[in-house]
């Protein structure tokens, strides 16, 4: 553990020992720990871009190639004045790869966790990313984070972690119901083109299948006769469908993977910044229920990093509580 007292004056810091003073540590590696931020992003920006921007109204993300911000290890002081001009700064994505030894991911995890509680001591709002290589990573991903708190991930991670959300809700809410359609066609998102999904999903959500007063050849396309007659039995006895209504939470929930979708659909999603917000409004109903958050540690395989912010797709169903 970094001890100020006991580093000669005379010495000169080549491992940037000045990164950790003050800080508490987590685990038998002696993580630095990160004090994560209450607030959500509006907006990100790259470390590279936001070098060159006079617009601070956003984050600061490290989603990009190593060399492009490898000098926030090497000089970070430099940096400091213009990183404290911004809302807040998402920890450095300093590189894990499955090829590389153990002792280099855990350094590129140190060098995460060490940038973002320097830039904690300096009134940087901060959240911390999270990122694994394998099996062997998972016992220190999470070192220096608090738990329940907000972390970065891949945007198809992040709508898997939506689905969750909503998964969670309905099982502890609705009990009784039957939900193994309605979660089957939410889990198609995680290996489908986005698209295509929110076409076929809006049907499963109450507010837009109520417009249907019986099955017809305009939704024959998307659901069976069998599939539309369960969707009604289900819904007709807890919602009235109504979009705008802040008291049906079963709507509002069913339609948060759909808001998901759309908010990326066709695009080059980067940084993902708006699907924040998508999460937060999914913890909230959770919270008052008192419902406990799902483990997010399961999605952190998608990365930011794969396909422009999308993460690769997958069969998520296996991380359904519903299907399994």
């Amino acid at each position: 553990m970094y001890n100020n007292s006991s580093f000669q004056k005379s010495c000169r810091d080549v491992f940037n020992a000045f990164l950790v003073e003050n800080a508490n540590y987590d685990g038998d590696d002696e993580f630095p720990c990160i004090q994560t931020s209450s607030f959500i992003p509006n907006r990100c920006i790259p470390f590279s871009k936001a070098l060159k921007t006079n617009d601070y109204n956003q984050w600061v993300v490290f989603y990009e190639h190593d060399y492009q911000f490898v000098r926030i290890w090497n000089n970070p002081r430099r940096y400091l004045k213009i990183l404290k001009r911004f809302r807040g700064v998402i920890s450095p994505d300093f590189s894990l790869y499955r090829r590389m030894p153990l002792c280099m991911q855990k350094w590129s995890t140190y060098q995460n966790r060490a940038v973002g509680h320097w830039l904690n001591e300096n009134g940087v709002e901060v959240i911390p990313n999270v990122r694994f290589a394998g099996p062997d990573s998972y016992s220190f991903c999470f070192k220096g984070i608090q738990k329940n708190s907000t972390v970065c991930i891949g945007t198809i991670g992040r709508m898997a972690y939506t689905i969750m959300c909503v998964e969670e809700f309905l099982t502890n809410q609705y009990p009784n119901k039957d939900w193994t359609l309605v979660s089957s066609a939410m889990w198609k998102a995680t290996s489908t083109n986005w698209g295509d999904w929110p076409e076929y999903y809006a049907l499963f959500i109450p507010s837009v299948l109520f417009e249907y007063d019986s099955y017809c050849d305009e939704i024959a396309e998307s659901i069976t006769k069998t599939e539309y007659n369960h969707l009604i039995d289900t819904y007709c006895d807890i919602t009235q469908g109504l979009e705008d209504d802040p008291d049906d939470e079963i709507t509002y929930m069913l339609n948060l993977p759909f808001e998901m979708a759309m908010v990326y659909e066709g695009t080059t999603i980067g940084d993902g910044a708006e699907s924040f917000d998508i999460i937060s409004n999914a913890e909230a109903i959770l919270k008052k229920h008192n419902i406990p958050l799902p483990d997010y540690d399961k999605v952190l395989f998608s990365s930011t990093d794969e396909f422009d912010g999308w993460g690769k797709a997958f069969d998520g169903r296996y991380l359904s509580i519903l299907l399994n």
